[in-house]
């Protein structure tokens, strides 16, 4: 465990989509749509992509995500396998699906230099839009449990794990790489304290912090946008009397 400093970058409010104004799929605009293929335009915080998704023949998915500067990225996932070329070629980066870290060639920063790239996150919401919107989610996603068989990989990862962490200590949790699966979290107090507060972040630089803000019992679930091989979990929570210590259970889903 490491020690951290105090606080986080977003706090995290439970009816914070309860007051958003707009839908999942606010700027979603689908100009063609077939079973192998849907390709359109997402726009979003005022960021926009161009994006395709398609499957072809042999069942190797495709990615391709632009915006006005150019190519974002590039993907290709075969039988439990994918390459992604970033922005142009300044990276690429490839691996297992149950590989704990990916090969990356080029730019070793380009998360970094993703993170920040206006538009470079909005290849996560769009696909969250699409399933909205009716799209087939084995269009756009490639799902752990559809891949297992054909890999032949064995996973490296733990699927599995629950931790116990002191007030402002982390823990790193290696998970699959690939932006195509996420991992669950489940924060709950682990102690005599009813009270705690979870900060969660993928280390890849895709992601900021969201954090649950402390709370007085129960847990709080989160989980859907941390890709990455490597996600940090911290107890940003210090009691007043007693201690605070927090329960995390790791799930891949």
């Amino acid at each position: 465990m490491t020690t951290l400093g105090a606080g986080c970058a977003a706090p995290f409010h439970e009816d914070d989509a309860s007051t958003e104004s707009r839908t999942a799929t606010s700027g979603l605009r689908i100009e063609e749509q077939r079973s192998d293929l849907v390709r359109g335009t997402f726009q979003r915080d005022g960021a926009e992509i161009g994006f395709t998704f398609r499957v072809d023949a042999e069942k190797v998915h495709h990615a391709k995500v632009w915006d006005k500067d150019g190519p974002i990225l590039e993907s290709k996932i075969t039988n439990g396998n994918e390459e992604t070329n970033y922005l142009g070629g300044r990276a690429r980066v490839s691996g297992g699906l149950f590989d704990e870290k990916p090969v990356i060639e080029g730019e070793q920063k380009i998360f970094d230099v993703l993170n920040e790239h206006p538009s470079a996150s909005l290849f996560f919401t769009v696909r969250d839009a699409l399933v909205e919107a009716g799209v087939s989610k084995d269009l756009v996603s490639v799902s752990r449990k559809a891949a297992e068989p054909s890999s032949g990989i064995t996973p490296q990862y733990r699927s599995v794990e629950r931790y116990a962490i002191h007030p402002y200590h982390s823990v790193n949790i290696p998970t699959t790489w690939q932006a195509w699966v996420y991992t669950q979290f489940t924060l709950s107090s682990g102690g005599p304290s009813t009270w705690f507060a979870g900060c969660v972040q993928a280390q890849t630089g895709w992601s900021p912090w969201v954090c649950s803000g402390a709370r007085n019992g129960g847990s709080w679930v989160t989980g859907a946008r941390y890709y990455g091989y490597s996600v940090k979990v911290l107890n940003n929570y210090a009691p007043m009397s007693g201690y605070s210590l927090l329960s995390v259970h790791h799930e891949e889903l």
